[in-house]
């Protein structure tokens, strides 16, 4: 990628955290005070979750762990897309060891890899429909792949082509687009 992972990986945990949701939590703290700490990648950081049960630090859920085979596909869009399916160790595949939502939160190692996971498999996706291309800068790459983390490569591709969507909490796509287009390269904003 023209972008680094690690940047990338940092810029979506900071988007996560200032999208506006408030409800994030880890135990008694805020998600917003663990990701502003300056030990923001300790382990406590992990166990991170929100009131519609998006876990871990990048706030995985449970469609997004159906494309990389870490949970059962359960039948119907429906199931696949009720988080609270997480809690249910039945549902884990045991892929990489994780074979439950505590395994999977207490291991910050295999979450870091999930991410790398998503990120790539989005930057093919984004790739392999146009929407991005070797010549493209930073900024854009970052932005698209926020889009992406956030709603799924199709809301990324609708972003690209001028159609903003709004995610649960009713934040537009364009607003994680342009807050990791500046956090990997500067000021740009949704075009």
């Amino acid at each position: 990628f023209p972008v680094t992972i690690m940047s990338m990986m940092n810029a979506i945990a900071k988007i996560e955290s200032s999208s506006g949701t408030g409800s994030a939590v880890y135990t008694k703290l805020n998600y917003k005070d663990i990701l502003t700490r300056s030990d923001a990648n300790s382990s406590q950081f992990y166990g991170a979750y929100n009131s519609s049960n998006y876990w871990g630090k990048y706030q995985f859920g449970y469609a997004a762990l159906i494309d990389l085979g870490y949970v059962k596909n359960l039948g119907n869009k429906r199931q696949n897309y009720d988080n609270t399916n997480l809690l249910k160790a039945s549902n884990w595949e045991n892929k990489n060891g994780l074979n439950s939502l505590d395994a999977y939160i207490s291991n910050g190692t295999a979450q870091e890899s999930i991410m790398f996971q998503l990120l790539e498999r989005n930057y093919n996706i984004l790739k392999s429909k146009g929407i991005i291309t070797t010549s493209d800068t930073a900024e854009k790459v970052a932005g698209l792949l926020a889009a992406a983390h956030n709603g799924g490569a199709g809301a990324a591709v609708n972003l690209a082509r001028g159609l903003d969507s709004v995610d649960g909490n009713g934040t537009p796509r364009s607003k994680f687009y342009t807050a990791a287009s500046r956090a990997v390269g500067g000021y740009r904003d949704w075009e």
